[in-house]
């Protein structure tokens, strides 16, 4: 069987019944998502549940159902004796083993390595069972500095995927720049995180604040390409807030 196709005043093309209904198919992959934590480790996170709250969301994230993600973490502060320590004299260094590293290699080297969920989900679990009492300061530049590099190296290897840092704190940076200022302090961790996304490949940084003094935190998030930060209320379930915030992430970051 033939089947003559053709408007008026072209000539006419023969085609056969099969090739009439011949079409192609192509089935649609799903990028897949590496996102590294970088989490505060801060003493003032052991106040108004924040801690507690953050680590069960947690939990409860990477224990979903889920596939194509890959997730790896890292805690700060680090530990450095002088001279990479960031608080000098300070209350924070009195004891060289307790001093705050200030070297962005120590949070380039992730306490877990990006792995796919959910295989890793034991992995951040007992690491986050084993870190119960935040107890440092907030060194967020050399912290954020080494996510982005972590997160470079890590992205390089997986240029198929979205690869992305996640920054949870609770306030602003109080260590570890020129000027320990808090605008200076800002002004260098927007700095950095606007390096990540003008980079190739890029890096965005997301960020979660938690608690009351995160009104700075929106403009890390808009420096890191990804408009604003979210904003965890403390008078409300932290844990509920933490895991949405996760989980818009992903959205997010695939979207």
């Amino acid at each position: 069987m033939f089947i003559e196709t053709g408007d008026t005043g072209t000539p006419p093309v023969l085609l056969t019944a099969d090739a009439a209904c011949a079409f192609s198919s192509q089935m649609g992959q799903q990028q897949g998502l590496n996102a590294y934590m970088m989490l505060d480790y801060s003493l003032s996170m052991q106040m108004q549940n924040k801690w507690t709250g953050i680590t069960n969301a947690i939990n409860s994230f990477v224990q979903q159902p889920t596939s194509g993600i890959s997730v790896g973490l890292q805690y700060f502060a680090q530990s450095a004796p002088p001279p990479d320590a960031g608080a000098g004299a300070g209350l924070f260094c009195l004891i060289p083993a307790v001093c705050d590293s200030c070297d962005p290699a120590a949070y380039a080297q992730p306490a877990i390595e990006i792995s796919p969920l959910p295989g890793v989900a034991s992995q951040i679990t007992a690491s986050l069972a084993a870190h119960t009492t935040p107890n440092t300061a907030t060194p967020t530049p050399p912290a954020l500095q080494g996510a982005i590099d972590h997160a470079t190296v890590w992205a390089k290897a997986h240029p198929a995927d979205a690869t992305i840092v996640i920054l949870a704190t609770d306030g602003d940076p109080s260590e570890c720049g020129a000027a320990n200022t808090t605008a200076s302090l800002l002004s260098q961790v927007e700095s950095i995180a606007a390096a990540g996304v003008a980079a190739t490949p890029k890096i965005l940084t997301f960020v979660i604040g938690v608690g009351t003094e995160t009104a700075n935190l929106n403009g890390i998030a808009q420096a890191g390409g990804t408009n604003s930060a979210f904003i965890v209320d403390t008078s409300q379930n932290v844990s509920t807030q933490f895991l949405a915030a996760l989980n818009k992430i992903r959205g997010a970051a695939l979207g």
